[in-house]
């Protein structure tokens, strides 16, 4: 974690007090902290100044008169203090952005390094403008590796966050349609997620999906000739119904058991297994850590309770992933129930895409659907009110054993529906 004196941040300041760590919410502060009152169009986080210093923040960093720190622009001063922490580590720095698969992959790949090396990885979801630094700031000068996700919702966001990584290795997962309404087009998606391959130099390494549409484009943006691909240089090949596979990699060949659902998940593990195998490590110590890892709350995580198994993938959706989760379900074999709410940010092709996903379901077997949301009226199945509705229904009417999907963009807070569930049983 970031520490030392704020007369050595790069501010023109001369106090000699130690700190140790960066806060954004006083909520979360702790002792010893800099809070820095970040600003928006909602919120003044100046208004917090007095709040963060009576708990335990040694400084603030802000835009008004009584800051320790007047800046004239707060989120400008995190990236400052980010890059000076950043500057001083010697970690191999690993960037991940995609459109799909990036917190998985970065959950496997911290799985494989953490074993024998201290690594630092994004924590859960927080890959925008405020989490990429946040996340630098937690490094630690021992840390071997850093693993950092990135994510954007409008065209040039990667950019600055590229920048200020400066990864060594760096991913593009893939390129779909989420947030389709904000970035106004797929192309201007690939676009974005390609900012990441120009910052590389000569140096560098790029990991990139063979099977890519898009690979043709973000080949010609890249500098460095150390690329590698996933399909290609690596590959899975006896896929089991149950996710074992072999791992190919030149005339080396591993089964590996993975304990996430999905046959996407096998294509992340490949995108692991590549960038770990550049880094050094051998297929088994590959293996070893792939099977260690196992879903995260909200991520294709089951949950049995009583004669209903939920799989809990409520903490995002897009309609690729709202495909492959589909098809997650559809592989069970007992009774099946998809419970989908809206789809966020697709704009003007929301109602036609939510339409298709209802079709889709329909076309690969699954005839019951539980919808919540206004958007999700488009899937054309049984609508609800609210969470408590639907658990509710699943209640007074699934008696036998029966496998319920859960999935819908973050801010339906799908998971509500498993919380009432279990209060109401």
């Amino acid at each position: 974690m970031i520490s030392g004196k704020l007369n050595e941040l790069p501010f023109d300041i001369n106090l000699d007090i130690d700190f140790k760590g960066i806060s954004i919410d006083t909520r979360t502060l702790k002792k010893g902290n800099i809070f820095i009152a970040i600003t928006g169009d909602n919120f003044d986080g100046n208004q917090f100044s007095d709040e963060a210093i009576k708990k335990g923040a040694v400084a603030v960093i802000g835009t008004q008169q009584n800051a320790t720190i007047q800046v004239q622009n707060t989120l400008e001063a995190l990236f400052k203090i980010a890059k000076w922490w950043r500057d001083k580590s010697s970690a191999t720095f690993i960037a991940i952005t995609g459109s799909n698969g990036k917190t998985t992959t970065k959950e496997i790949l911290l799985s494989i390094l953490s074993q024998k090396n201290k690594t630092l990885a994004t924590s859960g979801n927080l890959n925008n403008h405020l989490g990429v630094p946040l996340t630098l700031c937690q490094l630690s000068l021992d840390d071997k590796y850093a693993i950092v996700e990135m994510g954007a919702n409008h065209i040039g966001e990667i950019t600055p966050l590229a920048e200020l990584v400066r990864a060594d290795i760096a991913i593009i997962t893939n390129a779909y349609d989420a947030h389709l309404g904000e970035f106004g087009s797929l192309e201007n998606i690939v676009k974005t997620k390609g900012e990441l391959y120009q910052t590389l130099n000569e140096n560098n390494i790029a990991i990139m999906n063979d099977k890519s549409i898009h690979k043709k484009y973000w080949l010609s943006l890249l500098k460095t000739k150390k690329i590698y691909f996933f399909h290609k240089d690596i590959y899975a090949t006896n896929i089991q119904a149950n996710n074992t596979f072999d791992c190919n990699y030149q005339q080396q060949k591993i089964t590996i058991n993975l304990h996430l659902l999905g046959k996407h998940n096998i294509e992340n593990s490949l995108i692991a297994s590549l960038t770990a195998i550049k880094l050094g490590l051998n297929l088994e110590e590959i293996k070893t850590g792939i099977e260690k890892c196992k879903p995260t709350k909200g991520r294709l995580k089951l949950i049995k309770i009583n004669h209903i198994t939920f799989i809990d993938d409520s903490y995002n959706a897009n309609p690729t992933s709202m495909k492959a989760s589909l098809e997650v379900l559809n592989n069970f074999q007992n009774n099946k129930i998809a419970v989908l709410g809206d789809m966020a940010e697709l704009g003007e092709q929301s109602k036609t895409l939510h339409q298709e996903i209802g079709n889709y379901a329909l076309k690969i077997g699954i005839k019951h659907i539980l919808t919540l949301g206004n958007k999700a009226k488009d899937y054309q199945g049984l609508h609800f009110k609210n969470h408590q509705q639907i658990a509710q229904y699943i209640i007074a009417n699934i008696h036998q054993p029966t496998t319920i999907l859960v999935k819908a963009s973050r801010l339906m807070q799908l998971e509500k529906i498993i919380d009432n569930y279990i209060s109401l049983t």
